[in-house]
């Protein structure tokens, strides 16, 4: 599945795993500790990649696919 392909709970859901997952590291280990570099770029991925597809589609140079309202 790409990235455009995520509904909003799923985005947000991603976020707020990698967001607890690298504050959770950075309270229990040394902070110079590479995990925590590791957790926190990755959080900073996530957040790079859903504010450039945001920029897209709000531009129209993405569309989102049309699902529809079934269950």
């Amino acid at each position: 599945m790409t990235g455009f392909q995520r509904a909003l709970p799923s985005v947000i859901d991603n976020l707020t795993r990698a967001l607890a997952c690298a504050y959770h590291l950075m309270i229990t280990l040394d902070p110079s500790d590479e995990r925590v570099h590791t957790a926190w770029y990755r959080l900073a991925e996530l957040a790079d990649g859903d504010t450039d597809l945001s920029a897209k589609v709000n531009c129209n140079a993405r569309r989102l696919p049309v699902l529809g309202d079934r269950c």
